[in-house]
């Protein structure tokens, strides 16, 4: 009998454990991507409960999070229903979240507390304006739907889009679109998936966009936070028949880093970026871009610049640590045996003179009393404006890790946030950002905290 009830006890504790986490980690299910706008640029998915079982975030953490971001001391009587999953979004030139709630009439409270805005009722939905009065908040019994910013007879327009897409069918909604369907390929808990258009104008590089269609490109990206660093995995396809034939010339022209350059760069640089290179191929990617090409006409008019290029056999760093260098592996190094050669009409009258002062040595002067010097030493190129760190035969061992995280690598680059102080105050409990291409397409960028660092201990 005795044993009977220790079983019983065993059954009912055991189920009591899997109610208790299955209402934890249920949440409601997904109403909210529904309210989804049709026409996305743009969606990002928000998964709290994925978050803590990715990063092992405890409840506490996640609370001490959301009240940091809600200015709230405590986030249960915030209406928002922490277990369900939040989307974030672009569409017609607005961007956008959607909220679950688990509590409108608190959520109100509490927005009516911590940002002075009352809510009225209108067309079934409760309604208040954020910000400068330009961002409007529709809310119904499960979410809560931002759009914004806008002005004047704008906000009655967007007052009509919030309220067809909170009560529009699934069918209807940006959950059934593509791009939906492309962030659902990450696993992440925190995954977005962009249209180039999403992207503001003034972010845009020109050269391309000049040179090939962009608005078939898409981007789709995951990030996990762990206890000391923040993942992030990038990736980037198209269906342009041509722009897949230039990302395929780049990663045919770059090859893995061997990280050798290392030793020449200064000791704890601010930056360092990294990456192979065949010359020759590189050169003919430039050339296929019309603007590029343009340039390198006239780029050779002062210098070989063709020929420094073809040069090119393995990596090339630039560095900073006070001032910049440059550096490059040469498969031949007889390309700097004519420099005073340059010194022609042309070179004059665009302001550019070079004096050799050694074998392989020697200083560009261009502009007003700008100086660049070079050397090469063992087929390995070295340009700064200071004479000392152009001719330096090293600086160091290398005792850096990124050697073995540079291989397989077409580039790589670290940032030292503590050399920055803009961003050290963004930042501030990050030590590197760190960046990893295997290939075009794939970009991978980590944020470092200080060994030994726990992020979740910030939160206080």
């Amino acid at each position: 009998m005795k044993k009977f009830v220790i079983i019983a006890l065993t059954t009912v504790l055991a189920a009591t454990v899997a109610f208790v986490g299955w209402k934890w980690f249920s949440g409601k299910g997904d109403n909210t991507s529904t309210c989804l706008p049709r026409e996305l640029t743009m969606v990002g998915r928000i998964d709290l409960k994925s978050m803590m079982l990715h990063s092992g975030m405890s409840a506490k953490d996640v609370s001490k999070m959301l009240g940091r971001v809600l200015r709230q001391t405590s986030i249960d009587d915030t209406g928002v229903d922490y277990q369900s999953t939040a989307y974030v979004f672009s569409s017609q030139g607005y961007f956008g979240a959607i909220i679950p709630l688990n509590d409108a009439a608190e959520f109100e409270q509490s927005i009516a507390k911590n940002l002075a805005q009352p809510f009225t009722s209108q067309r079934g939905l409760r309604w208040a304006t954020l910000g400068n009065n330009n961002i409007l908040i529709g809310v119904d019994k499960h979410r809560a739907m931002i759009m914004g910013p806008a002005v004047g007879g704008e906000l009655d327009a967007l007052r009509n889009t919030i309220a067809t897409c909170m009560t529009q069918d699934k069918d209807d909604s940006g959950s059934e679109s593509p791009l939906f369907a492309l962030l659902e390929t990450r696993e992440e808990p925190i995954a977005l998936a962009s249209t180039f258009d999403a992207i503001p104008s003034q972010f845009r590089p020109e050269v391309l966009t000049n040179a090939f269609d962009l608005s078939t490109l898409r981007l789709v990206a995951g990030a996990t936070v762990k206890k000391d660093r923040v993942n992030m995995q990038i990736s980037y396809l198209t269906e342009d028949e041509k722009l897949n034939q230039f990302l395929d010339k780049i990663d045919n022209a770059l090859v893995p880093v061997d990280g050798t350059l290392l030793t020449t760069a200064p000791t704890h640089p601010s930056i360092h970026v990294e990456m192979g290179a065949q010359g020759e191929k590189v050169l003919e990617v430039l050339r296929s871009i019309p603007e590029l090409r343009t340039k390198l006409l006239l780029a050779n008019t002062v210098l070989d610049a063709d020929l420094l290029m073809k040069s090119i056999k393995g990596d090339v760093s630039l560095s900073y640590k006070n001032d910049w260098i440059v550096q490059a592996q040469l498969g031949d190094d007889r390309v700097l045996d004519n420099v005073a050669s340059w010194n022609d009409e042309l070179s004059r009258a665009a302001g550019v003179t070079f004096t050799p002062t050694g074998e392989k040595h020697g200083f560009m002067e261009y502009g007003k009393g700008k100086t660049i010097h070079y050397s090469c030493n063992a087929k390995r190129l070295i340009l700064s404006p200071d004479d000392k760190m152009a001719n330096a035969s090293a600086y160091h061992d290398i005792a850096y890790s990124w050697k073995e995280s540079m291989e397989g690598n077409r580039l790589y680059a670290v940032v030292d946030i503590n050399s920055f102080l803009f961003l050290k105050l963004y930042l501030p409990t990050i030590d590197h950002i760190v960046l990893a291409v295997p290939e075009i397409r794939q970009w991978n960028v980590e944020m470092r905290a200080p060994a030994g660092t726990n992020l979740f201990e910030f939160l206080d």
